[in-house]
C-alpha cells in the first residue's frame, strides 16, 4: 500500500441556472467540497460530496457503476452543475446513465476549473 504524501481540500459553490424547487429541499446553492489525495507512487485520488446548502451529503457518479451491476436499480441522480468541473459530463443515452470504463469513479475532473471555482479562502493542503 502506498503512503499518503499530501491531502488537498477546497470548496466550490455551484449555482444552478434555475432555483431548484423540484427537490424535497429547494436550494439556490450547491456547496461541493473536493478532496485530492496524493500517494508516494504518484497516484492521485479525488472525491467529492455536496451539501445543497443544508449540510446533507450526497454523491452521484459513483452510483452509475454500482447501479449498472444491480439488476433492479432504477434511478441515478444527475446534477448538471457538476459538468462545469469535469472534462467530460456523465454520459446519458436513451434515458440511461452509462458507466465509465475509466478506473476509480470514472470521473474526468477538470482541476483548473475546480481551482477557478473555489470559494476564496476555502483551500488548504497537508503534506
Amino acid at each position: 500500500m502506498a503512503k499518503i504524501t499530501r491531502v488537498e481540500a477546497l470548496m466550490v459553490d455551484l449555482v444552478p441556472k434555475v432555483k431548484r424547487t423540484d427537490a424535497i429541499q429547494s436550494f439556490i446553492s450547491q456547496e461541493t467540497p473536493i478532496v485530492r489525495i496524493h500517494d508516494a507512487d504518484g497516484g492521485i485520488g479525488t472525491g467529492y460530496t455536496y451539501t445543497i446548502g443544508t449540510g446533507g451529503p450526497s454523491i452521484m457518479e459513483p452510483h452509475v457503476s454500482l447501479w449498472a451491476a444491480v439488476p433492479n436499480a432504477r434511478w441515478v441522480e444527475y446534477i448538471p452543475q457538476l459538468n462545469s468541473l469535469t472534462a467530460e459530463p456523465m454520459r446519458i443515452a436513451d434515458g440511461h446513465a452509462i458507466p465509465s470504463n475509466e478506473p476509480g469513479l470514472g470521473i474526468a475532473w477538470d482541476f483548473k476549473a475546480i481551482e477557478k471555482a473555489a470559494v476564496p479562502g476555502s483551500s488548504f493542503s497537508v503534506s
